[in-house]
């Protein structure tokens, strides 16, 4: 087989190596895994699996507690150092965690970007022939997830015909004001087929929370579907997609049981805005109740569990749209040139993890 100067196959040019990459994993169900180690030992671990209609991804490094996202088709869940979230429906965090589930795919991405490669041969497999790239040098002036200067890179990947990259291991070596080490990246991809991602058990424990605005917009139906009661003094936050829009905020004056609905709506605008609340019987909704002009999501919290629920606004803006799909983050990037998944984040690790995206 004979490989063209910068070509490894038909389809893909060697300087597109990370688009071709992000784009051949978007395109098919998969699954992913990543791993980041350094002298010491290892530092940061990431295995994700994607379907059709849902996504399971599970990091885990030296810094903080395992973070496993479940991504389905309207809901979500998140578990992280004890604490359990639900999502359901156009919420922020819902879009944050859904950034946050294609953490594997854009690393791997931005690390092929940092190294140049060149075609070197063809590997036959069982599956297949594979054509082996090796890393001639470094691309950038940084080494993804380091503070210090790179002075050299070795890598080797094999890619099959369609683009799709098998598996690679690549090695920096890094200068820290006159000390170096070493940090070696290896990741892996294997094609799935079905609908293989199953819901784990541990979304259903958080309230499940539905919700929908009626009433002209005015009022929105926060519904519990299941999992455990929400109880009275529960502190509910209503927002909207106009994000950061905090609206206020509205504490249950009783138990809302699963089967149940609680109604909420306000009055006035702006910072003169009140909300009501009312469990299990829908309010006759006074003259001066405002309508919701934007997405709207309410938030609350059961213990370590927390909860949130989103309903679509006639002419509104969905979370999704309002904060658009974030640009792939460069190497070396800091937690300042990605804001919107900060600010949006349950917990710090998020924009931590973002960081080194």
């Amino acid at each position: 087989m004979d490989l063209p100067p910068g070509v490894y196959t038909e389809n893909v040019d060697t300087e597109r190596l990370r688009e071709a990459f992000r784009d051949r994993l978007s395109a098919i169900p998969h699954r992913a895994h990543l791993r980041v180690e350094n002298s010491t030992g290892p530092l940061e671990t990431v295995r994700t699996a994607n379907d059709s209609d849902a996504s399971l991804t599970t990091l885990d490094d030296t810094e903080d507690p395992e973070l496993t996202l479940w991504i389905g088709p309207t809901e979500a869940g998140v578990a992280y150092d004890g604490k359990t979230w639900y999502l359901d429906g156009p919420t922020d965090l819902r879009d944050s965690a859904k950034s946050i589930a294609g953490y594997s795919r854009q690393t791997i991405s931005n690390h092929l970007e940092d190294a140049t490669w060149e075609p070197v041969g063809v590997r036959p497999t069982d599956e297949g022939d594979r054509v082996v790239l090796n890393a001639t040098g470094l691309a950038t002036d940084t080494a993804l997830g380091t503070d210090g200067d790179p002075v050299d890179v070795r890598g080797i990947v094999d890619v099959t015909g369609d683009g799709r990259i098998v598996n690679g291991t690549i090695t920096y070596t890094v200068d820290y004001g006159g000390e170096t080490d070493t940090r070696t990246v290896t990741f892996g991809t294997e094609r799935a087929s079905g609908d293989f991602v199953s819901k784990p058990n541990w979304v259903s424990d958080p309230p499940q929370v539905t919700a929908e605005v009626t009433g002209g917009d005015r009022l929105v139906e926060l519904s519990l579907t299941g999992g455990p009661a929400v109880d009275a003094g529960t502190r509910l936050s209503v927002n909207d997609s106009d994000w950061p829009g905090t609206l206020g905020t509205v504490t249950l004056d009783e138990r809302l049981d699963p089967g149940e609905t609680a109604y909420i709506y306000r009055t006035g605008e702006s910072d003169a805005a009140a909300f009501h609340v009312s469990v299990g019987e829908r309010p006759t909704l006074p003259e001066n109740a405002t309508a919701f002009t934007e997405d709207v999501y309410v938030h609350g919290r059961e213990g370590e569990f927390i909860f949130q629920a989103g309903a679509r606004v006639d002419g509104g803006t969905s979370a999704s749209a309002s904060l658009r799909s974030p640009p792939a983050v460069p190497s070396g990037a800091s937690a300042s040139a990605v804001p919107w998944l900060a600010a949006l984040a349950p917990v710090g690790l998020f924009a931590r993890r973002a960081a080194r995206n």
